[in-house]
């Protein structure tokens, strides 16, 4: 009797197992693109600003001698608007916004601004965007970020995108 060769067996057989998808082990390696809490932990300064009509990071640059953003792992923030000397001169006060930071599910960089004797608590969710390990955008309403630049000649109009650079 004439012995058959497995030969053609083996190669089907590898040629099968080959086109089979990989087992799933239930766990998933972490996208290093993935916004987390984590991410937003250290000082961040504003490196750029763009609204409905293009490019303004000019203007607020020229209005602003630093606006940075100081996220603690705990969930809470301190953002130091520190306006030029000429606004300062002209009575505006550098400001300090601080309160609590959340990540919600929809990949919303949630603020709140804790209560005064006068206002409640005020939530202000932005669209954060993860460009880079150092670089994040958040994007809002003019409405929002005109409030910390009122006093400032400098109106932003429609939908605001503010980019913050990793400090330090």
């Amino acid at each position: 009797m004439r012995a058959r060769s497995s030969f053609p067996l083996f190669a089907l057989l590898a040629l099968f197992a080959l086109a089979l998808p990989a087992c799933d082990s239930g766990t998933t390696d972490p996208d290093p693109d993935e916004l987390t809490a984590a991410y937003f932990v250290g000082s961040w300064g504003l490196t750029g600003a763009s609204d409905s009509s293009g490019d303004r990071t000019a203007e607020v640059d020229a209005a602003l001698d630093a606006l940075t953003t100081t996220f603690a792992a705990g969930g809470t923030f301190d953002m130091n608007v520190n306006y030029s000397a000429a606004i300062n001169g002209a009575g505006v006060p550098d400001a300090v916004v601080f309160g609590n930071y959340a990540l919600s599910t929809s990949d919303n960089l949630v603020l709140t601004l804790p209560a005064t004797d006068t206002t409640p608590a005020i939530a202000v969710p932005l669209a954060a965007v993860r460009v880079s390990a150092s670089q994040f955008t958040l994007s809002t309403t003019a409405a929002v970020v005109n409030q910390l630049i009122s006093g400032t000649g400098v109106s932003l109009n429609g939908i605001v995108t503010l980019t913050l650079t990793k400090q330090g």
